[in-house]
């Protein structure tokens, strides 16, 4: 009897009419991403040819001879090839306007290629970035670059790319400010932003620059002559360098990462 109830119960729940609230989300969303390509066309362009060519030649590896790879190649490898498809999943949030939903998703990438730098700092714990055994040296990631690396006194992107996970502090205090003005106005944050999108497109190609770069550090000796060599990397150094704040020291940043490797 309660099995009948049970299947009644969901069968009236899926006859209801689809949902006009999500149906306005995909509309918001569709209408956001056409925006975007229009205003934000460099940006777009950029991230898209740079994120073909770095998966490109991560395809390339799969054609070249693994007999002078280091012992730990194979794991830089295998979590460098995983950057394009979290930066590919973070454009598209960032195109349908969930700019601090695809900051996340930057993060993950960007942990991955600390990861990536850590096994070549210490390649003898290398497995550490899986599960740190005792004794082993661990990797954290959010202070790698001070205290491993020792190229930054702290982090500016680590930091930054963490907020949108632990409470969502930017969108939090915005919200609250411009809320509290007008007496308490709630929303849920379904807009076209451009400051916000900005900054999101501005993260997102610093990631990529980062991946790249990376790549070609340590890859890039095994593909010289392949056609799928990386190596044409200007306009996206001088589009980051153009950006405000932090975002055009970042190549530089980089440049420092990778000769401590």
């Amino acid at each position: 009897m309660s099995e009948d109830i049970n299947q009644n119960i969901i069968s009236e729940a899926l006859n209801k009419p689809y949902s006009r609230f999500c149906l306005d989300i995909i509309t918001l969303q569709n209408e956001h991403q056409e925006k975007t390509l229009k205003g934000m066309y460099v940006y777009v362009k950029l991230f898209e040819d740079n994120l073909e060519q770095l998966s490109s030649a991560i395809l390339g590896l799969n054609h070249v001879p693994k007999k002078d790879w280091k012992p730990h190649n194979a794991l830089q490898a295998v979590l460098i090839s995983k950057t394009p498809k979290t930066l590919f999943s973070a454009f598209q949030q960032v195109l349908h306007g969930d700019h601090h939903e695809g900051l996340a998703t930057c993060r993950i990438a960007y942990e991955t290629l600390l990861a990536v730098c850590f096994i070549a700092k210490y390649p003898e714990s290398q497995w550490s970035i899986i599960k740190a055994q005792k004794g082993e040296r661990a990797f954290n990631p959010s202070n790698f670059l001070k205290d491993n690396l020792k190229v930054v006194d702290e982090d500016p992107f680590y930091g930054f790319l963490s907020y949108p996970i632990h409470c969502q502090k930017l969108s939090v205090m915005s919200d609250l400010k411009v809320g509290m003005e007008r007496g308490l106005i709630l929303d849920l944050g379904y807009r076209y932003d451009d400051k916000e999108l900005s900054i999101a497109l501005n993260n997102l190609i610093a990631v990529l620059y980062f991946s790249s770069r990376l790549f070609q550090r340590i890859f890039n000796d095994f593909l010289h002559n392949t056609r799928y060599y990386l190596n044409d990397l200007k306009a996206l150094e001088i589009s980051i360098k153009g950006m405000p704040n932090q975002f055009s020291e970042f190549p530089v940043l980089v440049d420092k990462i990778v000769s401590a490797l």
